[in-house]
């Protein structure tokens, strides 16, 4: 009987890991898409600002989003240190597996 118990209680240990690890390794695939994802928009962002000229913030004054130029900088500035950092969490994340 306490044999059997022992299987029992051993087969849902199994079953509870096996579940866990199926789990954390879609959450890896998905981290690992985000952080795929986040690789782009910083290159896409950071590659073309140069300090002679800024084709993104040009390209984000001529929709007129914002009020004035000085908030398109400041926006454009914010969100790119937001996604170098995100992309910085992200791979800390997926590294530590």
């Amino acid at each position: 009987m306490v044999v059997k118990k022992k299987q029992i209680f051993l087969l849902i240990y199994i079953k509870t890991k096996i579940q866990f690890l199926l789990y954390f390794d879609i959450n890896l695939i998905m981290l690992n898409f985000f952080r795929l994802i986040f690789a782009i928009v910083v290159i896409v962002l950071i590659v073309p600002q140069t300090p002679s000229e800024n084709i993104v913030l040009r390209a984000l004054h001529s929709k007129r989003i914002l009020e004035n130029y000085g908030a398109e900088k400041r926006f454009l500035i914010y969100l790119t240190w937001f996604c170098l950092l995100t992309f910085l969490a992200l791979c800390f994340i997926t590294s530590i597996n």
